[in-house]
């Protein structure tokens, strides 16, 4: 027996690429080059030692096929171009090899009648007996305990034990690198700002890529892998094709059309998916990652809890934590976290790491072509809302103007606008001397118009955030963006007149917009109020005990007129339904009783019993 001990030869998997993703998935850490998984360190991109097969640290020893075993495969139906291609593990059994063709090398594992070598307490109706059945194997290692299944083709790839895989084409030609080290021009079709992609990239790690000039040095890829891998309690059914992939353990794949050049990292639970005629090309998806329902991914990175959904298409992008795109277009941007994208439209040429904003339905964002180069970006502020249909022309900056809203049908003109919390409307008559083409400009509209809106985003980060490896903070009024909201008052104040109206010769930070004299002055007023009150939540934190009466007092008027802001800009709702839709009442939760309402009323009294009851 020992002469005829054989191992994996040629068709060793290199192992730092496995443990390096395997690492990342279990959360383990990865410096310097070294993967760090189960305890054991891979360091400087070393290989498994050539042609040993490595599971839990130990070379498995192979043999060749006895006659009899292959008598005994041959009269179950299965059939090789050379039976001596074959290898086997020791204890191997023919018992669960049935009806297969074996075209080229192949090394089998041990395989016994339970499911797919689960635990009992993992299986579930829909899995799979382990054994091979009625598939074509070229260059393949399957480990003890993987289940397949009628599959046409499975060549250049290791299903890991207690992996699933059945009616699905697995191929692997030539060398990959999974997309690690992949150029993404996230925020400039024509680059300038690409990124190089790896599977255990965060969104500060991409963040500090993209804003780095091309040229500079970023990692390239230290995969070189010359197998293709699917691992411990993955399934994949029904995929037409997966070439070049590395799948996680624990991926689902289901009815996938294609899957090519990519990574697909998964953990227990945090199930990666692929399914329903969903498309992945040349790209990298972090744990809890979806694509689903005819969506594409193509050379991009979607980061942890990231979905791509209905018809979506993603090209060249890096889409941020818990964010969602569906039925529209992402290309060439960076889209940072919880960006709701949910019907047909276009973001592109964006670079957004705050993200937390909303691209409504039919909005254009936006035209990144000049007729010369589609050379031309955007940069929205944290927080921003696109509105129905609406038209951004580019180069536009909006970073300082963060959770500002462009309304339904508004097309803006490129500019830099520096108004926080501000409203982009059409004007219903344009004054005398406003050029065309200016929109209207009302300066933290959303603030005293609008606050459930932010009341309500703070909620949602707070509660939809399921991001481990990112922190993704649920402050609105950051130190940063109060900042922006004291610049604005004063450039607002600055430009006090007797004037009915300002253009941005008056005031540039409005960009090319305008403003009413009502409009600027309540700007003012309410920017310095909420500047105010963020100064006092900070007082408060902790409630001094030196806190004078007089600052208790207005940190309690404060606290409790944001509260009724909250309701009152929700009340705005019952009262135009009602008066619109007969039975609006019934079919719509009164301001009173909504949950956003509510928990700004009892975070309002709570404060207010914390700072004294004064």
């Amino acid at each position: 027996m020992v002469e005829n001990t054989h191992r994996f030869g040629s068709l060793s998997l290199r192992g730092e690429w496995y443990a390096a993703a395997r690492a990342i998935a279990d959360g383990a850490a990865i410096a310097d080059g070294a993967a760090i998984a189960d305890g054991a360190a891979i360091a400087d991109g070393a290989a498994i030692a050539d042609g040993a097969a490595i599971a839990d640290g130990a070379a498995i020893a192979l043999r060749p096929l006895t006659s009899g075993e292959i008598s005994r495969l041959e009269a179950d139906g299965n059939r090789a171009l050379r039976w001596s291609d074959v290898l086997v593990v020791v204890d191997f059994l023919p018992d669960f090899v049935i009806g297969n063709l074996f075209v080229g090398p192949c090394i089998l594992g041990r395989f016994q009648p339970d499911t797919a070598g689960r635990p009992a307490e993992e299986r579930s109706d829909t899995q799979l007996p382990s054994g091979v059945y009625h598939c074509t194997l070229d260059h393949a290692i399957i480990e003890s305990g993987a289940a397949l299944h009628r599959c046409p083709l499975l060549s250049g790839y290791r299903i890991a034990g207690s992996a699933s895989v059945a009616d699905s084409t697995l191929v692997f030609s030539g060398e990959g690198s999974f997309a690690d080290g992949l150029s993404v021009p996230a925020g400039n079709e024509c680059g300038g700002r690409s990124v190089a992609i790896h599977a255990g990239m965060t969104l500060e790690e991409a963040r500090r890529a993209a804003e780095q000039p091309d040229g500079a040095e970023q990692p390239a890829s230290r995969v070189h892998a010359t197998i293709g891998f699917v691992g411990p309690y993955s399934q994949i059914s029904a995929c037409t094709r997966i070439s070049n992939t590395f799948v996680g353990e624990y991926t689902r794949l289901v009815g996938a059309q294609l899957i090519d050049e990519s990574t697909l990292l998964s953990t227990r639970d945090e199930v990666t998916e692929v399914c329903s005629g969903a498309i992945v090309r040349s790209s990298i998806l972090q744990p809890g990652v979806s694509v689903t329902d005819c969506a594409i991914v193509d050379r991009s990175l979607m980061l942890e809890h990231s979905h791509a959904e209905r018809h979506a298409k993603v090209t060249g992008s890096i889409i941020g934590p818990n964010s969602s795109i569906a039925e529209g277009e992402v290309t060439s941007s960076f889209v940072g976290p919880f960006v709701g994208f949910h019907h047909q439209a276009l973001l592109i040429a964006a670079f957004w790491p705050e993200g937390k904003g909303n691209i409504g339905y039919g909005a254009n964002v936006g035209s990144n072509h000049t007729s010369r180069l589609p050379d031309q970006e955007l940069r929205p502020g944290e927080g921003m809302f696109f509105g129905l249909g609406c038209n951004i022309k580019y180069p536009a900056n909006f970073h300082a103007a963060p959770y500002s809203i462009v309304a339904t049908g508004v097309s803006t003109l490129p500019q830099r606008l520096s108004m926080p919390f501000s409203l982009l409307v059409e004007p219903e008559t344009r004054p005398e001397g406003i050029p065309g083409g200016l929109c209207l400009l009302r300066p933290a509209w959303v603030l005293s118009d609008n606050l459930y809106m932010v009341w309500r985003s703070r909620m949602k980060y707070r509660e939809r955030d399921r991001a481990r490896r990112n922190a993704i903070p649920d402050v609105v009024f950051s130190e940063e963006v109060v900042a922006m909201m004291a610049a604005a008052a004063n450039a607002l104040e600055r430009a006090m007149g007797h004037r009915d109206f300002y253009t941005p010769n008056e005031i540039p930070e409005i960009g090319k917009n305008f403003l009413t004299e009502s409009d600027r002055a309540k700007g003012v007023q309410t920017y310095r109020f909420f500047v105010q009150f963020v100064g006092l939540a900070g007082l408060f934190a902790s409630v001094p005990p030196n806190t004078s009466r007089q600052d208790r007092l207005r940190y309690c008027e404060a606290v409790d007129y944001v509260a009724a802001l909250v309701r009152a800009s929700r009340e705005k709702d019952d009262e135009r339904g009602g008066r619109i839709i007969d039975d609006y009442g019934r079919t719509h939760v009164r301001a009173e009783f909504d949950p956003v309402v509510q928990d700004a009323a009892a975070w309002a009294a709570a404060e207010i019993a914390r700072a004294g009851n004064v």
